[in-house]
């Protein structure tokens, strides 16, 4: 979906967690509104804005078979 960059399933109060990127506030609210909720079975949003990264991010995933390719603070995680 256009402006959906990651979307991940999480415990909690949701079922899922979207991952969205917009320059600008309405283009947001376009793409929360106009086209997540309306997808089928969702029932509700929540909308939270990040305003500085404090991780580095990266393009690929890390699992546990693969710790000695992670950040050394993902592989300490990830050991324990």
């Amino acid at each position: 979906m256009d402006g959906v960059s990651e979307v991940y399933s999480v415990t909690g109060d949701f079922d899922f967690v979207a991952m969205v990127r917009a320059r600008e506030h309405d283009e947001l609210a376009d793409i929360v509104t106009r086209r997540i909720a309306q997808v089928g079975g969702v029932a509700r949003t929540q909308t939270h804005v990040a305003f500085k990264a404090y991780s580095p991010t990266t393009s690929r995933r890390c699992s546990r078979s693969e710790p000695s390719r992670a950040d050394p603070a993902v592989r300490r995680t990830l050991a324990n």
